[in-house]
């Protein structure tokens, strides 16, 4: 996984132009170059799948120049790190401690860090050979109901909603309405002052919705 990184970041810079890039676990002696430090492995979520979701984990560099002849250089693989969709670059000051672990002097640097991804085998389950579960659904029919009013009085206007029914509908004048549901469905009744959800009886039977009177 490191050798991966590690090529795909020299294969990257040379793309660029950059041809002389030196790593952490390298000599920094011969001609100067951007040196690659590998500070630290960072922890990143796991991507929303279907299957298995991949391992995967961020490789923290600091980037740095070996000399002041190839600052350019640096900037420029600055430039072109934060127009990279897979890397991410972090700027800032870097901390004297850090300096001083290194054993270098303070001088220009970024941090990058590039992403990796290790795919994971899917597990194939057996396919059941007993204990089979067979799953129905309850029939879908034409449901008539009443919406009243705490009176008893029919309440004409209000809202029906429901899952699956689309398009909100209206009681009539008569505050009767149509739905098409199964008995485990449940409409949504809604008036300028209430709102109130309600089951069809089962077994069908009058289906009427009462509105309490309003407090």
């Amino acid at each position: 996984m490191f050798d991966h990184v590690t090529q795909q970041l020299t294969g990257w810079a040379a793309a660029r132009g950059l041809d002389a890039v030196q790593f952490s676990d390298t000599p920094t002696e011969g001609a100067p170059s951007v040196r690659f430090t590998l500070l630290g492995l960072l922890p990143m979520p796991a991507p929303r799948t279907l299957g298995r979701a991949p391992l995967r984990v961020k490789f923290r560099y600091l980037v740095t120049c070996t000399d002041v002849s190839v600052r350019e250089q640096l900037g420029q693989l600055l430039i072109s790190a934060m127009q990279e969709p897979e890397f991410q670059v972090e700027l800032g000051d870097v901390a004297p401690e850090l300096w001083l672990a290194l054993g270098w002097p303070p001088q220009p640097a970024f941090f990058l860090l590039v992403p990796v991804t290790v795919p994971l085998a899917e597990t194939v389950a057996p396919f059941p050979t007993r204990h089979a579960i067979h799953v129905t659904s309850s029939p879908a029919t034409l449901r008539r109901g009443r919406v009243v009013g705490g009176d008893g009085q029919a309440v004409a206007g209000a809202r029906i909603t429901m899952d699956g029914l689309g398009e909100a509908i209206y009681t009539d004048r008569s505050g009767q309405f149509e739905v098409v549901s199964r008995p485990e469905d449940a409409v949504q009744v809604m008036t300028p002052h209430q709102h109130v959800q309600a089951h069809p009886p089962h077994p069908p039977a009058d289906w009427q919705i009462p509105l309490l009177p309003p407090k």
